[in-house]
C-alpha cells in the first residue's frame, strides 16, 4: 500500500515544479597557467602551485618551491530600463532606469608549495 502510494506520489512530481529562475557568473580563473588550454586536464597537470586547486596530489610532482600570483579583473556592463515591473501587490516599483548595474571586481589568487624532504617527492 505504501509503495503504491509512494509511486503515485513520484509520477505526479514532476508537475508540481512551475517556475525556476537563476542567474550567476563562474569565475573559473584558478591561474594563468591553465589559461591557455582552457584549463583542460587540470585536475591530472601539475605544472605549478595552482594545482593544489584541483589535484592537491599533484603537489607532489614539485621539485622546488613554487609561489603563482595572479589577478583577474572583471568589468561586467549590464544596462537595464524598467518598462512596467510590478511588486507582488501590483503595485508599480520606483527608482529609476538606470544606469549601469555592473561592478567593477578584482579577483586575487595565490598559490604557494614547498617540498619538505626527498621522502615525500
Amino acid at each position: 500500500m505504501f509503495l503504491s502510494l509512494f509511486l503515485i506520489f513520484l509520477s505526479f512530481f514532476p508537475f508540481l515544479v512551475l517556475k525556476a529562475y537563476g542567474a550567476g557568473i563562474a569565475i573559473y580563473e584558478q591561474g594563468v597557467s591553465g589559461l591557455g588550454n582552457a584549463y583542460a586536464g587540470a585536475a591530472a597537470s601539475a605544472e605549478d602551485g595552482s594545482t593544489i586547486f584541483y589535484n592537491p596530489a599533484g603537489l607532489t610532482k614539485l621539485t622546488k618551491p613554487e609561489i603563482s600570483l595572479g589577478t583577474h579583473v572583471i568589468i561586467p556592463t549590464a544596462h537595464f530600463k524598467n518598462t512596467g515591473s510590478i511588486k507582488a501587490d501590483k503595485t508599480p516599483l520606483t527608482g529609476n532606469n538606470g544606469g549601469d548595474a555592473g561592478v567593477i571586481g578584482i579577483v586575487p589568487n595565490l598559490y604557494v608549495s614547498t617540498p619538505i624532504n626527498e621522502k615525500f617527492f
